[in-house]
């Protein structure tokens, strides 16, 4: 009787096998796909080959010797949306020298209602006015962020959830944006701790010509930090004092938050742009507390658009335990620049910046070569720094 059953059983799921496959290529015949990517061909040389200029996390850079890592990039992302209220995202990305990962995006979306989402997988954390663009160059009127600000968060990819309500109001949109997940922390100078039970959300108003955003991030720090280079000394040896650089490992707890404030401003041929950051520990104060900030002004002329801006970072002194060195130093830069819309989907952009670390290494000198390792480097003054790049999308 058994058998009989289990035969009727595979009978019907055989006869029902085309019309589930049928189902599934209809299902797949609507889906829409869109591929879509971006990209940057840059080269910088600054005034310098005391210290190497770079970006971000980048661990080689630009000196009097041109260097063509420290922009360029090339992107690709894939879209596929299966009806009105699921999609899928993934984004992969190729940079010659950074630390982070290749693929900053990869989410399926929910749209439940008309002005509710829902994104579930690895999420870019919305900490910056565009964060949404921070790697797209054609996407901004800079070559570019500065460092003083984009530099400081140390947090990047997000792995878990994020929802986002826009209301609409009188012709405007305030947008909520909450998130929750796992991340890393990556630190300029120490490489890359994990981040647990990350959280944070983000207050947005757009405007015809004005967006105002508010945000705020945080994560527990748990892991090992080690620092290539930790001078000891002096010791006294045949040839005189020396001192002596060894590595050092050390366990690190810790609440590390992150807040910003931002203005974008893009009326006729006005373009402005402004925020202010602050970097915040709860454990060591005197090594990651920083704030920063930048305000940027430029005009349009038909296809090109020069641009000014003005940014600065600092420690914020006197904060308390300082654990072995600090994660960024003070300083400051002035940036001249010029965007030319020379094609449909391509740009070309020059920037000259003049960049004062204050006598340290700053948020833009990170490490130069020795005969002892990577050692923090801190340049002979002010630096000039000179770029070129061609962004482009398609």
């Amino acid at each position: 009787m058994k058998k009989v059953i289990a035969a009727g059983a595979m009978a019907a799921a055989l006869l029902h096998a085309p019309a589930h496959a049928q189902d599934v290529g209809n299902l797949l015949s609507n889906v829409d796909f869109s591929l879509t990517g971006y990209g940057t061909a840059g080269t910088v040389v600054t005034s310098t080959d005391s210290a190497v200029y770079i970006r971000g996390n980048e661990s080689s850079g630009a000196t009097q010797s041109f260097a063509e890592n420290v922009d360029s990039n090339l992107g690709i992302q894939a879209t596929a949306r299966f009806n009105s209220w699921l999609a899928a995202t993934v984004q992969a990305e190729y940079t010659s020298d950074a630390l982070t990962g290749v693929i900053p995006w990869a989410y399926v979306k929910l749209d439940p209602l008309d002005n509710l989402s829902f994104k579930l997988g690895r999420v870019e954390m919305p900490i910056f006015a565009i964060s949404d663009s921070l790697d797209v160059g054609y996407a901004n009127v800079w070559l570019r962020p500065p460092q003083e600000v984009y530099a400081l968060s140390n947090l990047k990819e997000l792995n878990g959830a994020e929802f986002s309500y826009s209301l609409p109001v009188a012709g405007t949109h305030l947008t909520l944006t909450g998130y929750a997940g796992d991340t890393v922390i990556w630190t300029q100078r120490y490489a890359q701790m994990t981040g647990n039970d990350a959280r944070g959300g983000e207050l947005k108003w757009d405007t015809q010509w004005v967006t105002l955003r508010a945000g705020w991030a945080q994560t527990h720090v748990d892991g090992n930090i080690l620092i290539e280079n930790i001078p000891v000394g002096p010791i006294p040896s045949p040839l005189g004092d020396v001192t002596a650089y060894v590595p050092y490992n050390y366990y690190v707890e810790d609440i590390y938050s992150f807040e910003g404030f931002g203005a974008l401003v893009d009326h006729d041929n006005i373009i402005a742009q402004a925020e202010w950051v602050k970097r915040y520990s709860r454990n060591y104060p005197g090594t990651v507390n920083a704030t920063g900030w930048y305000v940027l002004g430029g005009y349009r002329f038909g296809t090109v658009a020069p641009y000014l801006s003005y940014a600065k970072t600092s420690k914020d002194h006197g904060d308390g335990y300082t654990a072995a060195g600090t994660l960024s130093d003070d300083q400051s830069t002035t940036a001249i620049g010029v965007r030319w819309d020379a094609f449909k989907s391509a740009d070309i952009k020059l920037q000259v910046e003049h960049v004062n670390p204050d006598g340290t290494a700053g948020v833009s000198f990170a490490f130069t070569n020795s005969p002892l390792g990577l050692l923090p480097a801190t340049p002979n003054g002010s630096v000039n720094v000179f770029s070129l790049t061609v962004d482009f999308i398609f």
